[in-house]
């Protein structure tokens, strides 16, 4: 999953979170998942959520964006590499 953003186009942002489904059909391994920003090659801060349960919502604490166009890929890292599907991943934007 990837998307191109430009969060420099929302006025008054109060902040943003990063929310993704995810399911286990063994639901036996932790998953993590975060958001990468491409553009500039590094993780974005705060976006790192982990579960351990057959499926779940999670959501992140705000994270700490970039300003300007910016290039974001989901990243996923599985305890043992037992299959794993993000059925839909977002950025939430709360504005003020």
């Amino acid at each position: 999953m990837v998307a191109s953003v430009d969060l420099s186009q929302y006025q008054v942002i109060q902040s943003v979170l990063f929310e993704a489904s995810v399911s286990v059909p063994t639901a036996n391994q932790y998953v993590t998942l975060r958001l990468y920003n491409k553009t500039d090659k590094h993780p974005v801060w705060n976006s790192e959520v982990t579960m351990n349960t057959a499926s779940s919502y999670l959501i992140s604490a705000p994270i700490i964006y970039d300003a300007g166009v910016k290039l974001y890929q989901v990243q996923l890292k599985t305890q043992l590499r037992f299959p794993t599907s993000i059925s839909q991943a977002r950025i939430h934007i709360i504005l003020k």
